[in-house]
């Protein structure tokens, strides 16, 4: 009856307490419906929130990973660099060698390697330095072959190998050994970091906000403290192991640069699992940049003076791949591929690049650097 009046009255004046029953009834079912949605609302909250809370997790855990992925990713391509540059040395060597042998297999079944041999020996080596015809001379082939040769003394397969090389270096007047020319203070300040391998331009730096500038400073410095400051740095950097770096700024400080050649050599034989392996270290390309020689690689042809991209493709048709290679060429020889090459290449004066190779062998950069301002000049 209520509800029936409630819906068909129009006014109040036939029921009076019509609207307050009505006003009453609508506000209990709107706070009920008030309360059932803020319940569900809640509710809803809560799991946003956690949804929220872990969807960060997940992307700092992202963030992470990628830096791990990025330094990782860095880590594969300088290893496939150095897998690149070994495995086109060892193709070189494999190439060469077989030429080599071919050579001398060759001049063996013409009768002509002992003629060639004693001849050149006794002429660049033997005859400006015997006393008599018959005295004895004891030859060094690579620092570690040993052959006496007198009228009767056979000239062995070592001393053949060997003998371009030896009448190479003692043609040219240049020493089979490093000299004393080994002073870098000149061309390195004591605050480059950079001397030592496995420090870096960005590790430089933040070795420098950290109050290590100069070589005493990290010298001074305890390793596990820098191990602590790479870990701080971020993931990338990690991966960074400082115990070698105070010996190696010491060496710097002690000025003994060929024992940093030998440590940082060393190195590179352990990280690559080679023994006696000739390598440009970190020093030497630093030397090398000063005085000009930009983005030098081991065997590159161009650092000599009068060979540039074209020439140095030439020379390697040629079988002339490597500083050893040039360096122990005949004359003769490279003129030849040259005149090969067409008229564009003839204007080319080869006669200094034997010179320069046996310097760039030796990594003696500063005296190679010297040799070429002579040439220009």
């Amino acid at each position: 009856m209520y509800l029936s009046i409630l819906f068909l009255q129009h006014t109040t004046v036939d029921c009076p307490g019509c609207f307050w029953f009505w006003f009453i009834w609508m506000l209990t079912a709107f706070a009920l419906g008030l309360g059932i949605g803020r319940w569900i609302w809640g509710k809803y909250a809560r799991l946003v929130k956690e949804k929220n809370k872990k969807l960060k997790a997940f992307k700092t855990k992202n963030e992470t990973l990628e830096k791990d992925f990025i330094a990782l990713k860095y880590q594969l391509n300088e290893s496939e660099k150095d897998n690149k540059g070994l495995k086109a040395s060892l193709a070189d060597s494999e190439s060469n060698i077989i030429v080599l042998g071919t050579q001398l297999s060759r001049l063996r079944q013409e009768g002509r390697v002992e003629k060639i041999v004693e001849k050149q020996i006794k002429k660049e080596i033997v005859a400006p330095t015997l006393p008599s015809a018959n005295a004895e001379q004891v030859l060094q082939v690579d620092n570690s072959t040993k052959e006496v040769i007198s009228d009767e003394t056979t000239i062995t397969d070592a001393t053949s190998d060997s003998s371009t090389s030896i009448t190479s270096r003692v043609a040219h007047n240049i020493p089979s050994t490093p000299s004393n020319f080994l002073d870098y203070s000149p061309f390195i300040k004591n605050k480059n970091l950079k001397v030592v391998e496995g420090i870096g331009p960005k590790i430089e730096g933040i070795l420098n906000k950290a109050g290590y500038v100069t070589w005493q400073d990290l010298a001074d410095a305890d390793a596990e403290t820098l191990q602590n400051i790479m870990h701080d740095a971020g993931p990338r950097y990690r991966i960074h192991s400082p115990q070698t770096w105070q010996s190696q700024i010491q060496l710097c400080i002690d000025k003994n640069w060929l024992g940093l050649i030998d440590f940082q050599q060393k190195l590179y034989a352990k990280k690559t699992n080679q023994d006696d392996i000739d390598v440009l270290t970190k020093i030497e390309k630093l030397v090398a940049k000063k005085l000009g020689f930009v983005n030098i690689e081991m065997n590159d042809l161009k650092i000599i003076e009068g060979i540039g991209p074209k020439i140095e493709g030439l020379l390697k048709l040629g079988r002339i791949h490597s500083w050893e290679d040039l360096a122990e060429a005949p004359l003769e020889r490279i003129e030849k591929i040259l005149e090969d090459g067409g008229d564009r290449f003839k204007l080319a004066i080869p006669s200094s690049w034997p010179i320069q190779a046996q310097y760039a062998i030796q990594h003696n950069w500063v005296k190679l650097k010297q040799y070429q301002d002579e040439i220009n000049g």
